[in-house]
């Protein structure tokens, strides 16, 4: 290989992007030895672009950060040095290995030269002067580079540009922003969340499981698998769906799969993907086409063979994040005809999996793994890991275990990190809990915009009414249009149309209010590589969307209610007036009838969400929309058991699925959807009226409702008074009631009542067992009430 000459070296340096020269920076830093050397450039840098530390003899640390400059240091621009090297010193910084550390030097390096007295501009403003700041420019990089034959990387072949690209993917797999911003805003160690494990099950072992209490099989029960353990994941090489509620995680674990590829196997090429960046204004991307283009854009060099004889891990994260369902189905085509052509594994996310669920070509590809909420005792770990201090914690345990508190919103790590961030702040009232995510979110986002003031000391142009009526309506438009990120241009003229109607102060230049936002809230980010902005969380841009809705909006919430794009909006703008809401009262009302399977599926999914989060809204409506809800949960439990019996494909089992494995997916399904304790009083009353009235609901709908309520209230009597109330239903109930009253240890009021169940399970106990392992086909009238098409 030839060597570069000093004056070819300089030009070389001198062509690089400000990115590219970190990435160089980087490598002559590891040459040269230092330890732990991160790229920490980003909208969560707090100044620093490279961090690195160096041990000398008598075995002390000293912490080094780098300011990195691809310009000539001037006048005009060496304020926002100045700022970076005060927030270096300003800010600890979060080791993977170290934890919290104080920075002890700060290099300022420029590929161009330092004009006038720049240099000593600079030093006049450090805030700190007990830390050394050391400058370096063009001149002094090119002899770092001359000496230790780092030169070799600025000659272009093939295996640099791989390297190139792994580093990347390694930087994208590392960093969460949404997580950094928490961690630094806030003062939290969220560094060591590292080893706090998000619990993965598929939906078939936990069935498996349930049956065997009911068949009274023990052997071969599986145990759940958890993860960062994915080595399992990793080494079957089918494809992955991860799939959980808003802010379960989803991200998190598919970044820590990556990692773990690279951790395995250095020379897996490993590809990440958020879905939504394949849509925008001027071009749709095929994922492979997005991952040449970004390859290329990352390496400057032509396409990769993606086809290579390594392993190949795709990521692709948010299929939720692609508004038409049309986009979503040619997304997945697109999987299937990778996994036949290449020799490439691709794991997903998604909110919601009825995509998967509903092909039987994608069902037989994609192993579904969901991410389970977390209990109480998880939620108290993970505070406890935040806190770090025995006092705190004691506190907030104490106050977790407050059941209105726990059931309020759902049990996700960043819900439950919005919650200890509250806590620490002191923004808690023990007496005035949140009642639901709309509050949780409200006094996070109020606590957000303020302490970022106050903390930097800044007098506004604007109040924080005024910043959060923009990212309000920013949110608005974002979401109106289905997206997740927004062009520098486009949101520039959204500003200045905005401000031509409404009298904000600070909005008649965008340019400067964008920067003020992101720089002081971090709530909305830039992201420099494609000068995109975005909110840190879709739950974000959701919690701010839903807030600027009005009455006049609900329409658009009403005509998207089974859309799961507009869920949360719906969650949040019904948590705004929990004591009203028109929207549920057409939904009870049928309105907007569900006129497919999927949508009756949603109908009772969204509407239980919804209404949980209208906690204060008068009994005899939710009483009302209850009744709606339960009446579509039988039509569509009745239309899947259909569905099931009438699907005709050899190589998919469906429709071999036994009795047993329906009542327990129905009951599954109902519980999470109908067992919420704001439900419990108005859930009783209308037992009554089932068992009083003989409607019409199914004996399995019937079932779910007794067990719901016997469960919520620890009584047997509700799941007795189910088995006893027709002397025409199946055999089956009294042994499915006799074992669950002694699974869930429900309290027996009546024991000659619950003796007399016990005695029919017993009675038939052989030709129940057999019956549970039959086929749903062969029971078809006994579990409907219908007669065989």
């Amino acid at each position: 290989m030839t060597k570069l000459t000093i004056p070819e070296l300089k030009n070389k340096i001198k062509s690089k992007s400000e990115k590219e020269l970190r990435e160089l920076l980087i490598i002559l830093f590891e040459e040269l030895g230092f330890k732990e050397v991160t790229h920490s450039h980003g909208p969560t840098e707090f100044g620093k672009d490279i961090v690195f530390y160096d041990v000398d003899k008598l075995g002390n640390e000293k912490w080094t950060a780098c300011v990195v400059k691809a310009d000539n240091v001037n006048q005009s621009n060496y304020n926002e040095i100045v700022r970076q090297v005060n927030e270096c010193f300003k800010r600890p910084y979060n080791s993977h290995s170290k934890g919290r550390v104080r920075i002890d030097e700060v290099y300022v390096l420029t590929s161009g030269i330092y004009k006038s007295n720049t240099r000593e501009l600079i030093a006049e403003e450090i805030e700190v002067k007990t830390k050394n700041v050391v400058y370096k420019d063009l001149g002094d990089i090119v002899k770092y580079i001359d000496d230790n034959n780092i030169s070799r990387y600025l000659v272009e072949e093939k295996d640099v540009y791989l390297t190139k690209y792994h580093e990347h993917v390694q930087d994208v797999l590392n960093s969460d922003n949404s997580i950094k911003i928490l961690e630094a805003d806030f003062d939290l160690n969220i560094n060591s969340l590292e080893k706090f494990q998000i619990k993965l099950r598929t939906r078939e072992k936990t069935l498996k499981e349930e049956a065997s209490k009911y068949i009274g099989a023990t052997a071969n029960v599986v145990n759940l698998e958890i993860v960062p353990d994915v080595d399992k994941i990793l080494s079957s090489n089918r494809a992955a769906l991860i799939q959980g509620i808003a802010t379960s995680g989803k991200t998190t674990i598919l970044k820590q799969i990556g990692i773990s590829q690279l951790k395995r196997d250095n020379s897996a090429n490993v590809f990440y993907v958020e879905l939504s960046k394949l849509y925008t204004k001027t071009k749709i991307y095929s994922i492979l086409e997005y991952i040449q283009e970004d390859y290329q854009k990352v390496t400057g060099s032509s396409s990769f063979n993606i086809n290579t004889d390594n392993k190949t891990l795709i990521l692709l994260d948010g299929l939720d994040e692609v508004v038409a369902d049309e986009n979503k189905i040619e997304l997945l085509a697109q999987i299937v005809e990778i996994k036949r052509t290449l020799n490439a594994q691709v794991i997903l996310t998604s909110r919601d999996i009825e995509f998967i669920d509903s092909n039987t070509t994608l069902k037989k590809i994609f192993e579904t793994h969901e991410l389970l909420p977390l209990n109480n005792n998880e939620m108290i770990e993970l505070g406890r890991k935040m806190l770090n201090d025995d006092d705190q914690t004691r506190d907030f345990t104490s106050l977790l275990k407050r059941s209105e508190i726990v059931n309020s919103f759902p049990k996700t790590p960043l819900a439950t990190i919005i919650l200890v961030i509250l806590f620490k702040e002191k923004k808690l009232d023990k007496r005035e809990l949140p009642k639901n995510i709309y509050e949780l979110y409200s006094k996070f986002l109020d606590l957000f915009l303020n302490k970022w003031d106050k903390t930097k000391g800044i007098s506004e142009q604007f109040t924080i009414k005024q910043k959060e009526f923009v990212l309000n309506k920013i949110a608005e438009h974002l979401h109106k249009k289905g997206w997740v990120s927004i062009s520098f241009d486009d949101l520039f003229e959204f500003l200045r149309e905005l401000s031509l109607t409404k009298p904000i102060e600070g909005l008649d230049d965008p340019e400067e209010f964008l920067t003020k936002i992101c720089q002081r809230s971090h709530i909305l980010i830039k992201n420099d590589s494609d000068k995109t902005f975005r909110f840190f969380h879709l739950t974000i841009q959701e919690f701010l969307a839903a807030g600027s809705f009005r009455k006049k909006d609900e329409k658009v919430l009403f005509e998207n209610f089974y859309d799961n794009w507009w869920l949360n909006p719906n969650i949040f703008y019904a948590g705004a007036t929990p004591d009203d809401s028109d929207i549920l009262d057409k939904i009870a009302n049928l309105e907007l009838y569900p006129a497919d399977l999927g949508s009756k599926m949603h109908y009772v999914m969204h509407t239980s969400k919804v209404l949980q989060a209208a906690h204060l809204l008068d009994r005899s409506k939710r009483r009302k929309v209850l009744w709606a809800m339960l009446k579509m949960f039988d039509e569509m439990n009745l239309e899947l058991i259909q569905a099931f019996v009438d699907i005709d494909e050899p190589k998919l089992k469906l429709k071999e699925r036994t009795i047993l494995d329906r009542i327990l997916w129905a009951r599954n399904f109902f519980m999470e959807f109908f067992a919420s304790s704001q439900f419990d009083m108005e859930l009783k009353e209308i037992w009554q009226e089932v068992i009083h009235n003989k409607t019409n609901l199914s004996d399995i709908t019937q079932y779910c409702l007794s067990y719901c309520i016997a469960v919520n209230n620890k009584e047997a009597k509700y799941l007795t008074e189910f088995v006893l109330s027709s002397e025409e239903l199946n055999v089956r109930w009294f042994k499915v009631v006799d074992v669950d009253v002694n699974v869930k240890r429900l309290e027996v009021q009546n024991e000659k009542l619950m003796l007399k169940v016990r005695k029919k399970s017993s009675k038939h106990r052989k030709y129940i067992q057999d019956q549970f392992k039959e086929s749903l086909r062969k029971h078809y009238t006994s579990i409907t009430g219908l007669k065989k098409k």
